[in-house]
């Protein structure tokens, strides 16, 4: 586990930082080792609100995304706690929060200079994108495209039966809303 994040997301929660709750709710869980009470697990969650906001969209329609996409931002695992599932068990744990709360999708990214986890979130349920390949969210008004970098590779999963993924697109979103 690079130690440097984990701080850097628990001082950030910790600072008050805070999202006005009309913007839906971040979330950050923590495993602690049973024996040592050392953190040996983290997982972020935000919705993309300054994404949503850069995107030049009305705030009502960003009201609504905000409630029904949700990024990944962080999952993090030291190596003394790794190959036992705990990260997949804390993405999970996200996933299933989300989803009670009615959030439609799960949308993310990772750097391809860690080819391991490709599998590791596809074995998550998350469509891998392509390295820089762009992710577009079709909603009632049109297409709206999640940034992309050569870098990166997007990840999507849905939450609700009625999103879905192909081909580079999320449809579905805000469906009866």
């Amino acid at each position: 586990m690079d130690t440097a994040m984990p701080r850097e997301i628990i001082d950030r929660m910790r600072t008050g930082r805070r999202m006005p709750a009309q913007f839906g709710s971040a979330t950050l869980l923590l495993a602690q080792d049973r024996e040592t009470e050392e953190v040996v697990g983290l997982a972020h969650a935000i919705p993309p609100v300054q994404w949503l906001m850069e995107a030049g969209l009305g705030l009502p329609l960003c009201l609504m995304l905000a409630r029904a996409l949700v990024e990944l931002e962080a999952v993090s695992v030291a190596g003394s706690a790794r190959g036992q599932g705990l990260g997949h068990q804390l993405v999970d744990a996200l996933v299933r929060a989300y989803t009670c709360q009615g959030y439609q999708a799960v949308l993310g990214g990772i750097h391809t200079h860690k080819p391991h986890l490709k599998p590791y979130y596809e074995a998550d349920g998350f469509h891998v994108l392509d390295p820089g390949a762009p992710l577009d969210l079709q909603l009632p008004i049109g297409r709206l495209r999640y940034p992309a970098e050569p870098s990166m590779r997007h990840l999507v999963r849905p939450l609700a039966g009625h999103v879905s993924y192909r081909h580079g697109v999320v449809t579905g979103l805000l469906a009866g809303r």
